[in-house]
Formats: C-alpha cells, sequence, structure tokens
C-alpha cells in the first residue's frame, strides 16, 4: 500500500513539477519540444539529401 501511494505521489509530481534544467519546462513538454525538433531535423536531412 505503500508503495502505491509513492508511486502515485512521484508520479503526480515529477509531471507537474518544473525543472530548472529543462528551462523551467515539465518534462511532458520538454519530451514534446524534443520531438518536434527530431520530426523537423529528419525533414531537413531527407530535403537537402535528395536534390531535385
Amino acid at each position: 500500500m505503500t508503495y502505491l501511494i509513492f508511486e502515485n505521489i512521484e508520479n503526480w509530481y515529477n509531471r507537474k513539477s518544473r525543472h530548472s534544467a529543462l528551462n523551467y519546462a515539465t518534462i511532458e513538454e520538454f519530451n514534446n519540444q524534443i520531438n518536434y525538433k527530431n520530426v523537423a531535423q529528419l525533414i531537413l536531412q531527407v530535403l537537402f539529401a535528395y536534390p531535385k
């Protein structure tokens, strides 16, 4: 029971808290930002790797 309470609090807190190492973004916001950057980089690589 104690483990479940700890896990629930830990999951909720970590999702909501802002981290200075992530430029005060939540973990979810940071992960979404990284995913968009990766997609943009892949698109640029494809566009410039295969000139028309």
